[in-house]
């Protein structure tokens, strides 16, 4: 499983994935763009890696706690409640953390979006809108 996670990631950091160590970056300071970020939790996504909070992550190691915490991306003892929670219809629900909103706007090219024939079942789309937006944009 360690092998498959460092191969999607190796296509995001631009790193060869047999040079991704325990200390190599993953986060923002390496993939700046927020799109691409979420592409990458997304295609880990489709392989069975749900990590609920992943703007806690900054390095591999931090990624393997997490994917191998509980099975549900969550280090052992934490609860519920990250950016993105894992809904039973598979679908990512924005929420927030106690102590403070998690709220921002970016803005991006929509070529950098993955291209799909049905946005309701790409990884990517149902991550980062609710089913009520992905059928209003429809």
């Amino acid at each position: 499983m360690e092998d498959k996670i460092k191969d999607i990631i190796s296509v995001f950091i631009k790193v060869p994935s047999d040079q991704i160590g325990p200390a190599t970056a993953i986060g923002r300071t390496v993939v700046k763009n927020s799109i691409l970020l979420h592409r990458m939790y997304a295609r880990l996504q489709e392989e069975g890696i749900v990590v609920d909070n992943y703007s806690q992550i900054q390095t591999f190691s931090d990624l393997l706690g997490r994917a191998g915490a509980n099975g549900n991306g969550r280090a052992p003892g934490e609860e519920a409640g990250g950016l993105y929670e894992a809904a039973p219809a598979a679908v990512q629900v924005v929420g927030t953390r106690q102590g403070g909103a998690s709220i921002g706007v970016d803005i991006e090219e929509i070529a950098a979006f993955p291209v799909t024939h049905d946005f309701r079942k790409e990884e990517f789309y149902k991550m980062n809108f609710s089913p009520s937006e992905i059928a209003y944009c429809i």
